[in-house]
């Protein structure tokens, strides 16, 4: 599954979304707190509003562990052109 963001976007926004979907019953099920999902969100979120050359990203897949830190294992990042 995929979720979507149009920016800005924020906090409840992203909790809202994520409670609604199938991952969010994933993060349930697997005793995540969603609000640590929210803010590695909200750290993306961020770095997209900080870097106004970035036109796309994607990330798949976020892998979220209980007490542990969230690992993004692979990135795109898609830059406008330069001109």
């Amino acid at each position: 599954e995929r979720i979507f963001w149009i920016m800005p976007t924020s906090e409840e926004s992203i909790k809202i979304k994520l409670e609604k979907s199938k991952i969010g019953k994933i993060i349930n099920k697997q005793k995540i707190d969603i609000d640590t999902v929210v803010s590695e969100v909200l750290k993306l979120v961020s770095l997209i509003n900080e870097n106004s050359w970035i036109k796309q990203l994607d990330i798949n897949p976020i892998i979220f562990k209980q007490n542990q830190k969230a690992v993004a294992v692979d990135i795109k990042i898609i830059f406008y052109e330069m001109s």
